[in-house]
């Protein structure tokens, strides 16, 4: 079953199970056009319904691609990902982790960026 996210150019999506049995699944877009790529999640419930789109991480940080996640035993989530400059064939490659203490909002709504 297709899932339609926010943007078209939406890619790099990975999915993580929850406790709770839904799915978080983080991705990466443009916040807007001509930028390079932020870090998205969002929730998505058995039902296919998504909750609200979270930003992970600030967009001046840079341009995100390859987003993984990973539970901790202790419930966190550690988010690896690269962030490869604002050109990518010329810029560094340099491997970036986050620790998130809670999973994405399952609540239809607007999204925003994680506190």
């Amino acid at each position: 079953m297709p899932i339609k996210l926010t943007d078209a150019t939406v890619h790099d999506a990975k999915a993580i199970i929850r406790p709770d049995g839904n799915i978080d699944i983080y991705y990466v877009y443009p916040i807007q056009e001509n930028s390079g790529l932020s870090l998205w999640r969002r929730c998505l419930n058995p039902n296919g319904q998504l909750g609200v789109e979270e930003l992970v991480v600030e967009p001046s940080f840079g341009n995100i691609a390859k987003p993984t996640p990973h539970r901790l035993n202790t419930g966190e989530l550690l988010i690896t990902f690269v962030e490869q400059g604002k050109v990518v064939l010329e810029g560094d490659h340099n491997l970036h982790a986050a620790i998130i203490s809670r999973d994405a909002s399952c609540h239809i709504g607007q999204g925003g960026l994680i506190q």
